[in-house]
């Protein structure tokens, strides 16, 4: 189970750059479906990290409840996977995890300036921004994803929102409501927000 944007082919679009029976850090792990992927199709070792109690129960390998951005490995890991987890978190944990990692796979969504929505922990970046934060690392490879997934996801979250019963409507639900009308409004073809995949060594 995962909610992804792009579901399962966006995770198995990463596998060009996950080697077979590797070690793989899960951070942001979530509820563990691209973990639940890449142990079955590519026979990966994982180790999630989430600060949620509910995915730290779910998460069907080793786990760690902790702070993403203050956690510090306790070994060494071929790859540490960012899947749409980055945008939560601040550079500092890029840093904390450098020496203990020999690549990095980030794929979060970039908009057309940086801004921090405090209500979702969310830190928007810009493409540059990303360049910045990953000074310590030798980005390899870079890709702007033109597919609709961004608006096709959008969408489906924006139409099951306007489907609930007005007393489930929080706060933050309307912030998320509000985000996803400007993908929404801008169609297919949108430039309000778009997804980044980045490898870095």
């Amino acid at each position: 189970m995962h909610y992804h944007v792009g579901g399962n082919h966006a995770i198995r679009d990463l596998y060009p750059y996950i080697d077979n029976n590797s070690t793989i850090l899960d951070i942001g792990c979530g509820w563990g479906g691209p973990a639940r992927l890449l142990a079955n199709e590519k026979a990966c070792n994982l180790h999630g990290v989430t600060n949620s109690e509910q995915q730290y129960d779910y998460y069907p390998y080793p786990v760690t409840y902790d702070d993403a951005n203050t956690f510090i490995p306790q070994q060494q890991y071929d790859t540490t996977l960012f899947i749409e987890s980055l945008c939560h978190l601040t550079p500092q944990v890029l840093s904390n995890i450098r020496p203990h990692t020999n690549k990095v796979i980030i794929k979060d969504y970039i908009w057309s300036s940086d801004w921090h929505n405090t209500e979702w922990e969310m830190y928007m970046r810009k493409q540059s921004t990303y360049h910045t934060i990953l000074s310590e690392y030798n980005i390899t490879h870079e890709e702007i994803d033109t597919s609709n997934d961004v608006y096709d996801s959008s969408l489906y979250w924006y139409n099951n929102i306007k489907k609930l019963p007005s007393k489930l409507i929080t706060h933050q639900i309307k912030t998320l409501y509000t985000m996803l009308s400007g993908v929404v409004q801008q169609g297919p073809n949108t430039s309000f927000v778009k997804l980044i995949t980045i490898v870095a060594e």
